[in-house]
């Protein structure tokens, strides 16, 4: 499915939610290898406060500096990265 969405003409986002305790900077690599030359990759910095599941109010992501390295470490693999 990730092949048929990188090869059509409508307009899309991969997107992941980024829990520092569950996704590692090699993780979220890994991820950008999975979905290689796609358009936008977002990754989307999670909050607790927002978050409906009890046992995540005391997680964390990672910080604004730890998103720029992820960024650059990111730039080779999808054409455009996103941090929201």
């Amino acid at each position: 499915s990730i092949e048929m969405i990188i090869g059509s003409d409508i307009a899309y986002e991969f997107r992941t939610t980024v829990v520092k305790s569950l996704l590692t900077m090699s993780d979220l690599q890994k991820i950008a290898g999975l979905i290689k030359d796609a358009r936008l990759y977002v990754l989307q910095k999670f909050v607790s406060s927002k978050c409906l599941e009890k046992k995540f109010l005391g997680e964390t992501t990672y910080s604004d500096e730890d998103f720029k390295v992820l960024k650059k470490k990111l730039k080779d693999e999808v054409q455009r990265v996103v941090v929201r």
